[in-house]
């Protein structure tokens, strides 16, 4: 009996212990929820998560781009070298559907839908002045993402003349199709700016530029 009693107490200690261990956990310090987002004060932390998010997916397809250009050589015949994907850069014939490197997509996705949710939550906000800040950048980096999977993914109609990815739930886009979209974003950002952001005005001009120029257009580059 006394026993039985013993045992029922230490699980009755157990679990109003960790019961009250539970409702007493700090946040998380790896994520953030929305309704912490959607306050003006986090802005700027918003802001700077968008650039690294983006930083993060450029480093990657940089890294994909040197190894479809002569900058990077892989050869199976040499020992060491071993891995299929990297052969594939190296001859240009990346397949889309090699999921061992969807690591660099889903990166550029990321940096995508993170400037998307900073532009709905400025949309909600009256962040005063960080809020034109905010809407400059979510622009930029929405554009910056398209103009990614517009150089670098998919295979169109006439590939390998063309290119095209699918973003988030939508259908196939032709890269056409996502530089006009990038462009867009990027006229945001201009339209975003005061008049005497001279060195912005210029980056996103150039920016228009050289998506006009892989667009195969160079005398509406030679514009910007």
């Amino acid at each position: 009996m006394i026993k039985k009693i013993f045992i029922i107490f230490n699980v009755f200690i157990l679990f109003t212990g960790c019961q009250k261990f539970v409702e007493n956990t700090s946040p998380s310090i790896n994520s953030v929820s929305n309704d912490e987002l959607m306050n003006e004060d986090n802005i700027q932390f918003f802001i700077n998560g968008v650039k690294n998010a983006y930083a993060d997916a450029h480093a990657k397809v940089s890294l994909l781009a040197d190894g479809i250009s002569d900058q990077l050589v892989h050869d199976r015949n040499v020992s060491g070298s071993t891995s299929p994907s990297y052969e594939a850069f190296d001859n240009g014939s990346y397949d889309f559907t090699d999921g061992s490197q969807g690591d660099c997509y889903f990166s550029i996705l990321e940096a995508w839908r993170t400037a998307k949710i900073l532009t709905e939550s400025l949309d909600i906000l009256e962040g005063g002045e960080i809020e034109k800040e905010g809407y400059h950048t979510a622009y930029l980096y929405q554009g910056l993402a398209y103009y990614l999977l517009g150089s670098y993914y998919g295979r169109g109609p006439s590939y390998p003349e063309d290119g095209g990815a699918t973003i988030d739930t939508s259908s196939f886009l032709p890269s056409s199709e996502l530089y006009s979209i990038a462009i867009s974003h990027f006229q945001s950002a201009l339209d975003s700016l005061d008049i005497g952001d001279e060195y912005e005005m210029r980056v996103l001009n150039s920016l228009i530029a050289r998506v006009h120029l892989y667009g195969g257009d160079p005398s509406l580059a030679a514009n910007y």
